[in-house]
């Protein structure tokens, strides 16, 4: 009877391991400012066909309070436990963008801005690595 226990307390472990729980933030929270330009991030799901369960997704907001027509170039990176993904120039996360005065520019579930949201958990596949938080590196505002 306790090896039966243990067996099934074993597979049940298992079963769990690699899975990441997600809860959804749905409010901004502003992660780094620039000359003028505000970045923040939210993270939440988004339903698509074809998956059991709906992905996880960060949101980027970018913000330009200037009266002035902006150039970016930035890093939209994702730190993992094991590591950041798109952190450094070479990446396909590295983005150019140009902003209007006084112009919000947001990701969401539509991607009609696909730079401004990243994957960060596919709860439909086992494993992955444990994200902690968005990082925006080598700003450079024009």
């Amino acid at each position: 009877m306790k090896k039966g226990l243990f067996c099934s307390m074993l597979f049940i472990s298992i079963l769990s391991y690699g899975q990441t729980t997600q809860t959804p933030n749905t409010d901004w929270s502003q992660i780094i400012t620039k000359d003028g330009v505000v970045f923040s991030t939210k993270r939440n799901t988004c339903e698509m066909v074809g998956n059991n369960k709906p992905l996880y997704y960060s949101f980027l907001k970018i913000e330009n309070t200037t009266n002035e027509k902006l150039f970016l170039v930035f890093n939209y990176g994702l730190q993992f436990e094991e590591g950041c993904s798109g952190c450094d120039d070479y990446s396909e996360h590295h983005v150019e963008i140009a902003i209007e005065p006084n112009q919000t520019l947001e990701g969401d579930c539509t991607f009609s801005n696909g730079q401004l949201t990243r994957l960060i958990v596919n709860p439909n596949l086992s494993g992955g690595w444990k994200f902690k938080e968005e990082k925006i590196t080598n700003i450079n505002v024009q």
